[in-house]
C-alpha cells in the first residue's frame, strides 16, 4: 500500500476538521494542498507526514513506515553530527523519499526545512541530497536505516556507489560498466547476492546521485554483523 493510501484511510477514520481548517491549523497549507496529499498527487515528505500525524493523532509509521524509519535514523544521528561537524561551513541537504525522487526533477527550498534536512561539512552543490536505505540489498557494507548523502551533479565512475531510478523504483547499487559490441553497458550491482544485478541493456537507468558520505548511528549499526564499516 502506498503512503498516500494509508493517509487517506486514516483521514477518513479520524479527521474532525475540514481539509481547509486542517491545513491551516497544522501548517500544511490550503485545503487544496491537503487534498493533493490525500489523493497522492503531491508526494509526502517527512515534515508533512509529521504534521498529518499530529493532526490525526497517529504515529508516523501508520502513515509512512519508510519515512518513520528515516526520521529515526536522522534523529539518532543528530547529536553525533553536531559533535563532528562543528566550526566549518555547513551545507544543508534535504532528506528525500522514494516518492519524491520519482516525481520531481528539482529540489525546492521547502524541502530543506529543519525537520526534513541534515547538514554536512562536505563541499557539495545545491543538487546534493540525503536518502535512507530501507532494505538489505547492499549488505554487508550498508544496512537498512543507513542515511546516505549523494551528489547529483557528479558523473559516476566504475566502482562508485550510486542512487538510480530503474523501472519506477529507486535503487542503491554499485556502478560498473562493460563494453559490448562497441557499446557501454551500465550494470548496477548489489552487494547482497540475494538481489539481482540491474542493466540498461533492456531498460533505461537514470543516475540520481553519487554517494559521498554514509551516516550510521550506533543504535542502527549494532544490530548487524560484519561489513567494512563495522569496527
Amino acid at each position: 500500500m502506498k503512503d498516500s493510501e494509508r493517509l487517506k484511510l486514516l483521514w477518513n477514520e479520524r479527521h474532525k476538521l475540514s481539509q481547509r481548517e486542517f491545513g491551516k491549523r497544522y501548517g500544511i497549507g490550503s485545503g487544496a494542498m491537503v487534498s493533493q496529499y490525500l489523493l497522492g498527487k503531491a508526494p509526502l515528505n517527512l515534515a508533512v507526514v509529521v504534521k498529518f500525524a499530529k493532526g490525526l493523532g497517529c504515529k508516523l509509521e501508520e502513515i509512512s513506515p519508510s519515512l518513520a524509519l528515516l526520521a529515526q535514523s536522522a534523529n539518532a544521528l543528530s547529536s553525533k553530527v553536531s559533535e563532528t561537524e562543528g566550526g566549518g561551513s555547513q551545507t544543508k541537504l534535504p532528506i528525500l523519499s522514494d516518492d519524491y525522487l520519482l516525481s520531481h526533477t528539482t529540489i525546492p527550498e521547502n524541502q530543506r526545512s529543519e525537520k526534513n534536512s541534515i547538514t554536512s561539512s562536505l563541499v557539495l552543490t545545491e543538487g546534493a541530497f540525503a536518502w535512507a536505505l530501507l532494505d538489505q540489498s547492499m549488505a554487508p557494507e550498508f544496512f537498512s536505516g543507513d542515511l546516505l548523502l549523494f551528489e547529483s551533479k557528479e558523473l559516476p565512475q566504475p566502482g562508485c556507489f550510486v542512487l538510480a531510478e530503474y523501472d519506477g523504483k529507486i535503487l542503491f547499487r554499485k556502478y560498473t560498466e562493460q563494453a559490448i559490441d562497441n557499446k557501454i553497458i551500465i550494470n548496477l550491482k548489489p552487494l547482497n547476492p540475494d538481489y539481482p544485478t540491474i542493466s540498461n541493456s533492456t531498460k533505461e537507468i537514470e543516475i540520481l546521485g553519487v554517494l559521498k558520505e554514509l551516516r550510521r548511528s550506533f543504535t542502527i549499526r549494532k544490530t548487524h554483523r560484519g561489513g567494512v564499516f563495522d569496527n
